[in-house]
């Protein structure tokens, strides 16, 4: 069950890092590389993030016992590691790997679908996602919405008891 959770938790980030870039640029302007110097760092930062994500994933899945994904979110209010920095460390991860395909790949096209996500992003979790979570969660998350910020994180992390 747990390497199910993981595998769903990376269904929806794949298709928006990899499915969504891969087609626009098959049908629209091939891929091309930037700088040896964008290539590298890029792919770094990538790396980097994937391993980030997957960190982010797993914490889900094992203590929340749920995904990323809307349709199967934690059953447990999640607030270890780096959610006690900021609310959403997965969706920040998502669209700073965007970014940085953009970089990559010298891409008007990557950098318009990351601005496209990026409003998805700020628009679902304030007018869907969080409404649920106080309405499953009430004074528990109301707390953690206030102490912890929605996209940019503390530099130390709040300590939380539920």
């Amino acid at each position: 069950m747990y390497t199910w959770k993981i595998f769903v938790s990376f269904l929806l980030p794949t298709i928006s890092l990899v499915a969504v870039p891969w087609a626009v640029h098959h049908w629209i302007e091939p891929l091309s590389f930037a700088s040896t110097f964008a290539l590298i760092a890029g792919s770094l930062m990538i790396i980097t993030g994937a391993g980030f994500l997957a960190w982010t994933s797993s914490i889900f899945a094992a203590f929340g016992q749920g995904t990323l994904a809307p349709w199967d979110g934690p059953q447990k209010l999640v607030i270890l590691d780096p959610f006690r920095y900021v609310r959403n460390p997965s969706a920040i991860l998502i669209i700073t790997i965007l970014w940085c395909e953009t970089l990559i790949f010298n891409s008007f096209y990557i950098l318009g679908w990351s601005l496209i996500y990026w409003l998805m992003i700020q628009v679902y979790p304030i007018f869907k996602e969080e409404v649920g979570l106080e309405k499953k969660y009430g004074e528990a998350y109301a707390r953690y919405k206030k102490d912890v910020p929605r996209w940019i994180p503390l530099d130390t992390p709040v300590k939380f008891d539920p």
